[in-house]
């Protein structure tokens, strides 16, 4: 299976099931928080280069380019681990979803969709303020290493 969205029975330190791992994945070490980020960062590239698409083929309109840079611009900021662009991109997606099912878009496959990568989203943002709690706390963990070190 997929690596990144490591869905499969033999990925390494698995410890909890697999689905439950990919909609709310426990992010108390690092290998799992970058999971996370990085699965967050995929879809973003995805629904950008769907939304890209879409507008080739002449599904979506021409204005929906605006949602496709803003989708990659946030994709390219969480690869930096921004808290700002994962937020971003969440809000961006559940807007776009709302606004879908609010000009009659059709109940059926595309809600069951939009809501695993609003999962998968919304567990960037979570995994996107861990890697700063966690960051915060080595950096606190050395100073204070350092700070006993020169007593």
């Amino acid at each position: 299976m997929c690596p990144i969205l490591n869905l499969s029975r033999t990925a390494a330190g698995r410890d909890e099931w697999r689905w439950k791992a990919f909609f709310w994945p426990k992010l108390t070490s690092k290998p799992n928080i970058d999971a996370a980020l990085e699965r967050g960062i995929l879809f973003a590239f995805i629904v950008a280069g769907a939304g890209t698409l879409f507008v080739i083929f002449r599904i979506l309109p021409l204005t929906s380019l605006v949602d496709c840079v803003l989708f990659a611009g946030f994709g390219f900021g969480m690869t930096k681990r921004s808290r700002v662009c994962a937020i971003g991109t969440f809000a961006l997606y559940l807007l776009g979803r709302i606004d879908a099912l609010a000009s009659g878009s059709r109940w059926g496959l595309g809600i069951i969709i939009g809501i695993m990568i609003l999962s998968v989203f919304f567990n960037a943002v979570r995994a996107s303020f861990a890697h700063r709690r966690m960051t915060q706390e080595s950096v606190a963990g050395s100073d204070e290493g350092r700070a006993r070190g020169q007593e």
